[in-house]
C-alpha cells in the first residue's frame, strides 16, 4: 500500500489567496493518497506585512479587483469584507488550539465563510468565539484556550519555521522540500505529489 505524500498547507485567514486554495485543494488532489496538513501561520509575523498592508492605493484596488477576477474564474463565491484588511490572529489562534480535535475542519471551514463570504469582523476575538460556538464547541473553554500562552506560541513557532523554510506570504505549499507559493500553484503542487509517489512505488 502507498503510504500517502504529505502537503503542508501554510494559511492564514487574512489572505483571500488561501481561502480560494482551501476551496480547492481537495479537488485538486483529488484521487491521490495525500495527506494534507494544515499550518496556521500569521501573516503579519512576515518581516514585508509588519507594519501592515506592504501595497500603495493603486496596487490595492488592483488586487481587490484581481482577487473578485480569481475567484469568481475558479467559482469560489467571495464578499470582500467591509474591514478589509483584516486580521487573521484570533482565527488562526482557535485553529491551532483545535488542533488534533474532529471540530478543527469544521471551525475552519466556518471561519473562512464569516471572514470572506458573511462579511463578519473577524478581526473581533469575540466574533472567533462566535463561530467556535457555532460549529458546537463551548465558548468558554474557547475564550480561554485562544488566550493561553502555549496558543501564541505555538503560532509564533509554526510563523517562524515557515519563514525559516523559505516562506515570505501565504498561501505556501510545501511537498517534501519544494516549495510553492500561491492559490494558481496547486496543480504543480499535484504534479509534485505525483512525482514524489512514482520515487516512492519506484523504491527511490
Amino acid at each position: 500500500m502507498t503510504e500517502p505524500c504529505r502537503v503542508d498547507f501554510c494559511f492564514d485567514y487574512a489572505s483571500p489567496w488561501t481561502y480560494i486554495a482551501d476551496c480547492r485543494i481537495n479537488e485538486i488532489l483529488e484521487g491521490l493518497p495525500v495527506e494534507i496538513r494544515y499550518v496556521p501561520v500569521y501573516l503579519r509575523g512576515f518581516e514585508q506585512f509588519r507594519e501592515g498592508m506592504p501595497y500603495p492605493a493603486a496596487k490595492l484596488t488592483y488586487i481587490v479587483t484581481d482577487m473578485q477576477r480569481c475567484a469568481s474564474f475558479q467559482g469560489v463565491p467571495l464578499t470582500i469584507p467591509n474591514n478589509f484588511p483584516i486580521n487573521g490572529l484570533y482565527l488562526l489562534r482557535g485553529t491551532v488550539f483545535l488542533e488534533g480535535r474532529q471540530e478543527c475542519e469544521a471551525y475552519r471551514k466556518a471561519a473562512y465563510r464569516a471572514t470572506w463570504m458573511e462579511d463578519r469582523n473577524v478581526s473581533d476575538p469575540a466574533v472567533a468565539v462566535e463561530i467556535a460556538k457555532e460549529v458546537g464547541l463551548d465558548g468558554e473553554e474557547f475564550a480561554a484556550g485562544i488566550a493561553a500562552p502555549s496558543v501564541k506560541e505555538t503560532l509564533q513557532a509554526n510563523t517562524a519555521n515557515t519563514i525559516e523554510r523559505g516562506a515570505f506570504g501565504v498561501p505556501t505549499f510545501f511537498v517534501r522540500d519544494q516549495m510553492f507559493w500561491g492559490q494558481d500553484r496547486l496543480d504543480f503542487v499535484r504534479r509534485e505529489v505525483e512525482n514524489v509517489l512514482k520515487e516512492s512505488n519506484h523504491g527511490g
